[in-house]
């Protein structure tokens, strides 16, 4: 979405007849092609339009530089009682118990991914592999999220980890 669109410099200096001057109220740009662009951008040497009604007029700079900001708008979401699951040690043979299993998600992102995306799509894990022995731990969750997700909050924010034989 566009925020904001500057033009450097805000006013040009018109050249000509008097007669095609006194109808004119402002300048435009060429046209600059926007579509799907989701950053924003410095156009520098943007030619400004001529049309008609600017024929024998002379415009001073011909040029202008554009600034269009382009922000990024985001919604969130909460997805309840989401499964974390346990990184375990690789080569034993151990269990791994949480607690709490689930924790609530906010999730942050572009309106068209969060409004169309179910809890399927990400895992929550915590690392154990680390954990040698069977004194529970505290361990901070984590999400595996698609491109483009960001991750707000995790309620709670860790789990204890209790490995079992």
């Amino acid at each position: 979405e566009i925020e904001k669109i500057t033009v450097t410099p805000a006013t040009v200096e018109l050249i000509g007849p008097e007669k095609r001057l006194a109808n004119i109220e402002s300048i435009s740009t060429a046209p600059v092609d926007l579509d799907g662009r989701i950053r924003s951008i410095n156009k520098r040497r943007t030619t400004l339009a001529t049309g008609e009604s600017l024929t024998g007029v002379r415009l001073s700079p011909p040029n202008v530089t554009l600034d269009v900001t382009v922000v990024e708008r985001s919604i969130s979401s909460r997805f309840p009682d989401v499964p974390v699951l346990p990184l375990l040690p690789v080569g034993r043979m151990v269990r791994a118990d949480l607690e709490p299993e689930t924790v609530t998600l906010t999730l942050k992102g572009r309106p068209e991914l969060i409004r169309n995306m179910e809890a399927e799509e990400f895992r929550l894990f915590v690392d154990a592999t680390d954990i040698a022995n069977a004194t529970p731990v505290k361990r901070a969750v984590r999400a595996d999220l698609p491109p483009g997700i960001t991750l707000v909050r995790a309620e709670p924010s860790s789990v204890t980890v209790q490995l079992k034989d």
